[in-house]
């Protein structure tokens, strides 16, 4: 069972299959994306900062040998153009070794500050210099490194070449991002015409399938779409016809019962004429009218169930309405409550021949019919209520069974053959919906339909 929070998680995850598998690929390809970014930018990072490096050394090595090749007059001139916002060269005095920066740091630290001291002294060959040293130092918040140079020149004095922020590349990867949202768009575009030519044939199915569950007859459906679907189809028409054939022939064979019964009943009512017992002639004569009844009432429910109504917008509000009103111009107490126009996919000549069978059980029973018509989420709602003795809870399925009768409340005298609820349910299940017993808030029996709109 869900709870309330896996609901609200699930409220924005989509319903549909393309929806799905859209949302599937996208957190697919953004998952796969940001790995393969953030590989990307560690790499880019290194690299950077390295290129970085390599610049500030190829300045440093460039204004010492400028320096070293120039009058002492010109050093100012040769430090400010060499320096810059980020870097900023200097000229300090000081003996050989006393370069003003820190021990050369242990570990990783000091091995890289190693390196970069043997590359600005191989960049620093030729020209009259001592061995540069190198210092990394933490600057900035998060923490980056910074670096300050110091290289000995002959007759100058030390040259120190200090970065002013930390080092840290440049600029945002706009070209990974572009590749992401192209990359995007394309998943989406190809995944909705995908999915949408994949689909297609199973909402046609699901159609189908829907209108054959309302009784309504169809053309096979054309077999379509990939290997599974055109199985899938192929598999539903056949079974359609299938069932198809089993109903006509089960009520074509109801059908020529009932009517091959009307013979051997109207002989037997002439030979019980015959019998001089008027007693027993009277039994027997009622006991054949009953059974002819039910032979009549057989018949036309067969028939009834072989005619193929089609299903036409219908305002059912109104159908309702003329059908209560037909009742109470006979002087038999019925009304009518709902709303004046209310419009539904059905079968209107099945669906009066519903109703008339619930309105009519509850005039019989129950002195007086209660005919609401509602409207509800994805259907309507008509209750037909009863001032009658009811019917036990126990026995409310029962009633719907074929030629069942309940003697506590439905007398042979009062009519019927135990036909009536079970015609009505059969329809309404037809539309896709169903009938149902209840008790009546104001006591007697509410007859509950349930259809859904089309």
């Amino acid at each position: 069972m869900s709870t309330p929070r896996a609901a609200r998680r699930l409220r924005f995850w989509p319903q549909s299959l393309a929806g799905q598998l859209v949302a599937l690929l996208l957190l697919a390809l953004v998952g796969s994306q940001l790995v393969a970014g953030l590989l990307f930018l560690g790499e880019r990072r290194d690299a950077l900062l390295a290129v970085q490096r390599d610049h500030i050394l190829a300045r440093t090595a460039t204004a010492a040998r400028l320096l070293a090749a120039s009058a002492p007059q010109r050093h100012a001139e040769v430090l400010a153009a060499a320096s810059s916002r980020e870097l900023r060269f200097a000229l300090a005095p000081g003996r050989r070794g006393e370069s003003g920066l820190g021990e050369v740091g242990r570990g990783e630290m000091g091995r890289l500050e190693r390196r970069l001291a043997g590359e600005l002294a191989g960049l620093l060959q030729g020209t009259p210099a001592g061995p540069p040293h190198v210092e990394l130092r933490p600057l900035g918040a998060p923490p980056r490194l910074g670096l300050r140079l110091a290289v000995p020149l002959e007759g100058v004095g030390w040259l120190t070449a200090e970065t002013q922020g930390p080092l840290r590349p440049r600029g945002l990867a706009a070209p990974a991002v572009a590749a992401l949202l192209v990359s995007a768009l394309a998943v989406v575009l190809v995944t909705v015409v995908t999915v949408r030519r994949v689909t297609r044939p199973l909402r046609r199915l699901a159609d189908a399938a829907e209108s054959f569950g309302r009784g309504e007859p169809g053309a096979p459906l054309e077999v379509e779409g990939p290997a599974e679907a055109r199985r899938t189809i192929a598999a539903f028409n056949e079974m359609r016809a299938r069932v198809r054939r089993f109903l006509d022939d089960r009520v074509a064979l109801l059908a020529a019962i009932s009517h091959d019964l009307r013979t051997p009943i109207t002989a037997l009512r002439l030979r019980a004429e015959l019998v001089e017992d008027a007693e027993t002639r009277e039994k027997m004569l009622a006991t054949l009218e009953e059974l002819q009844r039910m032979v009549e009432a057989t018949l036309h429910f067969a028939r009834a169930e072989a005619a193929a109504e089609p299903t036409r917008r219908t305002d059912l509000a109104a159908l309702v309405e003329a059908l209560v009103a037909d009742f109470a111009e006979t002087g038999r107490p019925a009304t009518y409550a709902g709303p004046d126009s209310l419009t539904a996919e059905l079968r209107p000549d099945a669906v009066r021949r519903l109703l008339r069978n619930l309105i009519d059980n509850a005039l019989t029973y129950g002195q007086e019919a209660e005919v609401t018509l509602q409207r509800t989420d994805g259907g309507v709602e008509i209750r037909v209520d009863d001032r009658g003795p009811g019917i036990a809870p126990e026995q409310r399925e029962r009633v719907f069974d074929p030629f069942a009768r309940l003697e506590s409340s439905r007398s042979r005298e009062t009519g019927g053959v135990g036909l009536g609820l079970s015609i009505a349910r059969s329809l309404a299940r037809s539309h896709g919906g169903d009938v149902t017993l209840h008790t009546a808030p104001g006591g007697g029996l509410r007859a509950k339909v349930t259809l859904p709109l089309g």
